[in-house]
């Protein structure tokens, strides 16, 4: 399983390796069921969603940034 990236009880006790938000959250690997966004879990998760675009629209915005600022 994967790295929790909420500040559970559950998680704390390593009784499970993920919270159900990170189960349910886009921002999950879906081959190794790791955190797309943390190394290592934080005490609060701000990086948890629902929106399967995420990573594109990520993509467009730092594209986006990138020729905005050469």
């Amino acid at each position: 399983m994967g790295i929790c990236t909420n500040d559970c009880t559950e998680c704390k006790n390593n009784q499970i390796n993920l919270c159900d938000n990170c189960k349910i959250c886009e921002r999950r690997s879906k081959t190794s069921s790791r955190c797309l966004v943390f190394v290592a879990r934080p005490k609060k998760c701000w990086a948890f969603t629902l929106d399967p675009d995420w990573a594109k629209k990520v993509k467009k915005e730092t594209d986006f940034y990138k020729k905005s600022y050469r």
